[in-house]
């Protein structure tokens, strides 16, 4: 059987019927829940709650201790190594976070940044 290249579609005939509805299934409704790229033992939550955004990835077969964190203006970038390879995934914010005041801590197979809000600095008016 020939490679598939990534994205190609394949004609199916009708006794490929099963997979490719399988396939459909997957491409039209479980991909839009899933932003792309993202692994189901991965997922990503994102709340903003008003003066910072908490960011919590469930990553229950990682290792807490390779896990590196990078937070600058408003980009938020975490690479998770595996076994065969790093996962890595980027989020940015409409707001800039301020990278001097994150914090990340790993409890219970789950990921939980903290991102304080970067405010701007009140200038007087002379």
């Amino acid at each position: 059987m020939a490679a598939r290249k990534p994205g190609a579609r394949e004609i199916h005939g009708l006794g490929d019927f099963d997979r490719a509805f399988d396939e459909l299934f997957e491409e039209l409704l479980v991909g839009r829940w899933r932003p792309s790229g993202e692994r189901a033992d991965e997922r990503a939550v994102i709340v903003d709650r008003g003066d910072e955004y908490e960011v919590t990835i469930a990553a229950a077969l990682a290792d807490p201790d390779r896990i590196e964190v990078e937070a600058s203006d408003w980009r938020l970038v975490v690479r998770i190594p595996g076994a065969a390879e790093a996962r890595e995934r980027a989020f940015d914010f409409p707001q800039a976070i301020d990278g001097d005041r994150a914090r990340a801590r790993w409890s219970d197979g789950a990921l939980r940044i903290t991102l304080p809000k970067r405010r701007g600095r009140r200038i007087k008016v002379e």
